[in-house]
């Protein structure tokens, strides 16, 4: 019946035996590689792998989020940061889901992450809006995040926290940024709140738009049944 909970875990189970099942999904492990390719960094755990997603990809998962930024405004339920739309313990559509899974299944191959990290952070950004420095908390999340950047270019900054050496680098749309060891205890992300960037290497004005950026983490367990722990992942 329509009042009938759903169990989201165990909807996701079948999806994903049901991929196993159909030889046409199979396909994905025998297909060449996306044209990709990874920038150099300097920080150890960081890759930042330019033109992975499909722009089928990227414009179903900007409509997705957005449906998500709706929602969240619908039910006065926003981030106390402003560009987070949502945290959520589970992707909230099947649809959503089967796209990051199958993009997930491409990077996994590609050995590019060692699996799909359960929850989702949505984020929107205007033009001029930026990302204080931070390394996201953690006492809150484990070491593997991948985020994905859709809609607008933009220039990230990396701080170390013992050095404070920076290093820039450029997130085109259809980017794939993934954060490990290094990259995740030492280094402080941060996007400059200002409508124009300039490329790190070339010195191109890039003029920003609006931005969404999806983050995959695995939070620790508890985090969604603990009020405390969840005020300590928003303390700045």
């Amino acid at each position: 019946g329509g009042n009938q909970s759903i169990d989201v875990p165990k909807l996701y189970q079948i999806y994903d035996q049901l991929i196993k099942a159909n030889s046409l999904f199979q396909d994905v492990f025998s297909e060449k590689s996306e044209t990709f390719s990874l920038q150099e960094t300097k920080i150890p755990g960081l890759k930042i792998v330019q033109n992975y997603l499909t722009l089928k990809e990227q414009k179903l998962l900007v409509q997705y989020a957005l449906e998500e930024h709706e929602n969240a405004d619908r039910a006065n339920d926003r981030s106390p940061y402003d560009h987070v739309i949502a945290t959520m313990q589970f992707i909230p559509s099947l649809d959503m889901y089967a796209t990051c899974k199958w993009i997930f299944d491409r990077l996994i191959r590609d050995k590019l992450v060692t699996h799909f990290p359960g929850q989702l952070t949505i984020n929107y950004y205007e033009p001029n809006e930026g990302l204080a420095p931070h390394i996201d908390n953690p006492k809150c999340i484990k070491e593997l995040v991948v985020g994905f950047s859709l809609g607008s270019s933009c220039v990230m900054t990396f701080t170390n926290i013992e050095t404070n050496q920076t290093l820039f680098h450029l997130l085109p749309p259809g980017s794939v940024m993934i954060q490990t060891g290094q990259a995740r205890y030492k280094w402080k992300h941060s996007i400059q709140p200002s409508p124009i960037h300039k490329h790190p290497e070339t010195g191109e004005v890039i003029k920003r738009g609006y931005r969404v950026s999806l983050q995959f983490s695995d939070f620790i367990d508890g985090f969604f049944d603990n009020p405390e722990i969840q005020a300590m992942k928003i303390k700045k």
